[in-house]
């Protein structure tokens, strides 16, 4: 027995049904996503980034302004071509260029003296730090305002890429932009091997809109309902997934009025616990967005936050699988099955079909059908654009057949073909459906049909905003073709073009139709304020109530502008909306702040931390406790982070020195200073060189050491000898005569502790001989300077080269402090503080210790400059905004927030209440918005005094219910 087409197109059905559902649950991460994501906390508190934009008829989820980068700031000093720096905010901070600085500092030196060599090196370094330390400071704050700029860019940025990609829509990969909400995190088990499950419950398609005007991004919920995503739990095998799904789709069928919104989360709270709660027996449901928390991470047990995410991913096939299903209810039903999928599932016949040609004949406006179907009269072919016998072919066929493919390579003129069938059917009063998987090819389609026709097209895209306005331009461009229409000018024409028997079934036809007319207008019932009445009815209704109704003299009519302004369900509503308000109705006429647009708990704290330690340093400064500075300007910011450099060098040399014994280092640094000793001062510093040398001619006799006995190093004979050593390698011939004192000296040499045996050994001798010499040189050079200046002298030859490197050191450690610091530092602090130290002037560490502080202090102050920005940011977003909650806030800001008496942990938890009211009353916009419109349909209608009252706040619950009619006709 075989089987039925309609159980086989059934089954048919069924089985790609089940192909559609075959998905791999493992893909339901959506943390590792290769498809852009967008979390709460990625969008909060961005620079041109709106959430929940509501204007009148419209309701914006995202709005993302065009912004342009700002550069950063030009380095404005001599030495710019030596600091490099980076366009980017999160790059490496301003650096020097080191290549650039040898090149420069090498042209600098070129024909100076080498003398002079260090001191031009010093002084280029310090000023090109300087510099460096200025532009710093000024690309830091720069980076620290553009950070957040260039993130809302980049969002534009992956948005318009998106927005090109779903107008695309490429057939290989389709995707589509969804806004996930309540997101749902379970450790799962699919093929024995487990798996972190991560996934919306919920998913509202977007669309992606263009603002010509101001070329802003425009996110929008597409005109569908949420969808449930239950594919992965039915693909693990969770018992009663399937249940579940069936239930959250009859809830959310059943509250359709109230639209699923992210920023409300009460409008999906009640299915997301559904979920958690049937899925998994000892499943939770959390609310993270009120406590600023991501999305839980997967566990043992399902769990279900209200946090949502913005995402792209692979278009799904929920939609045909819903049309499936419907397909097969209807079969069920018994419904007629078309032609076309009737033969998917009816065996091929063994006899030959024949099919009598249908005769169409030329071009024409408007048709005229045969009369019998087995007629070879003409019929008209309405091809606007020029056609072939093979576009001929093709309609002939499809009068006949259930369906017809059509196959050519590009450029054979299948859209050509397509245009001219829509067109004909058009004119056949036909409905068309045209389906393609892009865009671009229904665009190349729609052009290709002649103007005059092209007002009948709607192209329903991937924007529903856009087949919408399609849609109203097609109904205004067919009212205004029917008011210029003169139907007696057309029908002479179509007289004139026709028969007798034209003109006569012209005639018979108007007849009717005015029959037609006439009977309908007395026959029709007519709907009056939800009631059904005949014309006769009315008639006897208007002339019974004249008695009663004579005082009331309006015109009214059933015209739509005298219907009443609220049904009685609306009144019903408006009663229980007011009831369930109570004194939030104060919020129906205010605007609130957006909470995703505000800062997270987390920084809050940080905030009044900064806020706090900020106004600590104000407070000290006005009480004198730190000293001001002469101005908060980058330019003594600048300078104070030199002084502060200069200090801190300083303080490093005077700890060295002050291991020194004796008072000797400090007469000689206030010497330096004095004009009167600038002769003697001059004098020591040319001996530092020579003193130099002769501690780095010490280390090599360290490595190597000679000992010479003392009597012999001023004796002519044993320095001869030696000399003829280092020639010969022996210091005395075969024959020597009255050289015993000089024999005793030489057998006393030793170097590394043995008996010089080589000219190498006698030549080192030799060398520590000249050494010894120019030790007694230099000694009889300090000396005199040296009792001028009340410095230690030294005497002695190589022996006591230790005590020489120390005295020298110290005194050119001594000499460099005072030159480099003793003079500068009183001059930087006068230019960095209002009334500059006087210990400056050879002053002791600990006195560099204090300035140093008072300065660290003010730079302090100066790195906290992005907590005034982000408390001024804070404060614009809440300007402009009214309502309690709005106040509250405000006050928060302008007293808690940066109050030292107040904890962090204590602040972050008072703005955490604070938020969870404001997502609270964002969460009652739906009803708000249903009283407002209300209000204005009574006010509209001339009822002010009344819609006014629908606005007021009530004294006390069910208080003004008695001033809202349940029944119109009574009010």
């Amino acid at each position: 027995m075989s089987t039925k087409p309609r159980e086989l197109l059934h089954r048919l059905f069924e089985y790609i049904e089940e192909q559609l559902k075959q998905a791999d649950p493992r893909g339901f991460v959506i943390g590792k996503s290769l498809t852009p994501r967008f979390f709460q906390k990625d969008l909060a508190a961005l620079p041109g980034v709106a959430l929940d934009v509501t204007e009148p008829g419209d309701h914006i989820w995202l709005k993302v302004d065009r912004l342009e980068a700002i550069h950063p700031p030009a380095v404005a000093s001599e030495y710019a071509h030596l600091i490099r720096f980076s366009d980017d905010p999160a790059g490496a901070v301003p650096h020097l260029d080191d290549l650039e600085f040898a090149r420069v500092l090498h042209e600098a030196k070129a024909e100076k003296d080498e003398a002079l060599h260090e001191d031009i090196e010093n002084e280029l370094r310090t000023r090109v730090d300087a510099a460096l330390v200025g532009y710093t400071s000024q690309w830091q704050e720069w980076a620290a305002i553009e950070r957040p700029r260039r993130r809302s860019i980049s969002l534009y940025g992956d948005l318009f890429a998106l927005k090109h990609q779903l107008q695309a829509e490429q057939t290989a990969n389709p995707i589509e932009f969804v806004w996930g909400l309540g997101i749902a995190s379970w450790t799962l088990s699919f093929e024995d091997k487990p798996f972190d499950f991560q996934y919306p419950l919920l998913t509202q398609p977007l669309e992606i809109a263009l603002d010509d005007n101001s070329m802003a991004l425009e996110v929008r919920p597409r005109a569908t309902d949420p969808r449930c995503e239950m594919d992965a739990f039915v693909g693990v095998g969770v018992l009663g997934a399937a249940d579940c799904e069936k239930a959250m789709r009859e809830h959310i069928a059943r509250h359709r009025e109230t639209s699923v919104s992210p920023f409300s989360p009460s409008s999906y709270a009640d299915v997301l616990k559904l979920a958690a709660r049937n899925l998994d027996s000892r499943g939770t449901y959390v609310e993270a967005l009120s406590a600023g928390k991501d999305a839980p991470a997967a566990g043992e047990h399902l769990v279900v936050s209200d946090s949502w995410v913005l995402f792209a991913r692979p278009k799904s096939n929920n939609f045909l699988v819903e049309d499936l299903k419907n397909i097969r209810h209807k079969l069920e039903e018994g419904c007629d099955i078309p032609a076309g999928p009737l033969a998917l599932v009816s065996p091929p016949s063994n006899v030959p079909i024949s099919y009598e040609a249908v005769n169409f004949r030329g071009l024409s406006g408007r048709g005229t059908s045969s009369g019998s179907s087995g007629g070879s009269a003409p019929q008209e072919l309405y091809f606007p654009l020029p056609y072939n016998q093979e576009q001929v072919t093709i309609v002939q066929r499809l009068e006949r057949a259930a369906g017809v493919t059509v196959q050519g390579p590009p450029g054979t003129g299948k859209t050509h073909t397509i245009a001219n069938i829509i067109c004909h059917y058009l004119a056949s009063g036909k409905r068309i459906l045209v389906t393609s998987r892009g865009e671009p090819a229904l665009g190349v389609l729609q052009s290709k049909i002649p103007k005059e026709v092209q007002p009948l097209t709607v192209a329903l895209l991937a924007g529903d905003r856009d087949g919408i306005r399609q849609f109203q331009a097609s109904i205004e461009a067919i009212q205004h073709q029917v008011s210029q229409l003169n139907p007696e000018q057309t029908r002479e024409e179509i007289d004139r073009l026709h028969h007798a028997i034209d003109r006569a079934h012209t005639e018979l036809t108007n007849i009717d139709r005015r029959v037609d007319e006439i009977a309908l207008t007395q026959l029709a019932e007519i709907k009056v304020d939800g009631s059904s009445f005949r014309a006769q009815e009315l008639a006897e209704l208007v002339v019974g109530g004249a008695s009663r109704y004579n005082w009331f003299d309006d015109e009214l009519s059933l015209a739509p502008e005298h219907a009443p302004p609220l049904s009685t369900e609306d009144g019903v509503r408006l009663r229980e909306d007011r009831r369930s308000l109570g004194e939030d109705i104060a919020y129906a006429n205010v605007r609130v702040p957006s909470a995703d647009e505000l800062p997270v708990a987390a920084s809050i704290g940080q905030l009044h931390t900064s806020l706090c330690k900020l106004k600590s340093l104000d407070d000290a400064t006005a009480a004198g406790d730190i000293l001001p500075l002469r101005a908060i300007t980058p330019e003594v910011l600048h300078v104070a982070r030199e002084l502060l450099s200069l200090l801190e060098a300083a303080q490093s040399e005077l700890k060295a020195l002050a291991e020194v014994d004796g008072q000797w280092p400090d007469g000689l640094r206030r010497r330096c200073s004095q004009p009167s000793y600038a002769t003697e001062v001059g004098a020591l510093a040319a001996l530092f060189d020579d003193a130099q040398q002769l501690v780095d001619a010490r280390a090599a006799f360290l490595k190597r050491p000679v000992a010479f006995p003392n009597e012999g190093l001023s004796n002519p004979k044993t320095i001869e000898a030696v000399t003829r050593g280092a020639t010969t390698g022996k210091p005395f011939g075969f024959v020597t005569f009255g050289a015993t004192e000089s024999k005793d000296h030489i057998a006393n040499v030793k170097v590394n502790g043995l008996t010089p045996a080589s000219p190498e050994d006698w030549a080192h001798v030799q060398t520590y001989l000249k050494l010894h010499e120019h030790v007694i040189s230099f000694s009889s050079r300090w000396n005199p300077v040296a009792k001028l200046l009340e410095l230690p002298e030294l005497t002695g030859g190589v022996s006591e080269l230790r005590t020489f490197e120390l005295v020298t050191g110290v005194a050119r450690s001594v000499h460099h402090v005072a030159t480099r610091y003793d003079g500068v530092l009183p001059k930087k602090a006068d230019s960095v503080f209002a009334a500059a130290p006087a210990n400056l002037a050879c002053g002791s560490s600990d006195d560099y210790e204090i300035v140093r502080r008072h300065i660290l202090q003010h730079l302090t102050r100066a790195e906290l400059a992005d907590a005034a920005i982000a408390l001024s940011q804070l404060q614009e977003k809440l300007a402009g905004n009214t309502g309690a909650i709005t106040q509250a806030l405000q006050s928060f800001v302008n007293t808690t927030l940066g109050n030292e008496f107040e904890d962090a942990a204590r602040v972050a938890a008072e703005y955490t209440e604070l938020i969870v009211e404001l997502r609270r009353v964002i969460g009652l916009a739906p009803v708000l918005g249903r009283v407002r419109e209300f209000s204005a349909r009574l006010a509209k209608a001339g009822a002010e005094k009344l819609a006014r009252r629908v606005l007021e706040v009530p004294v006390a619950n069910g208080a003004e219910d008695s001033a809202f009619p349940v029944s119109w006709r009574e009010a």
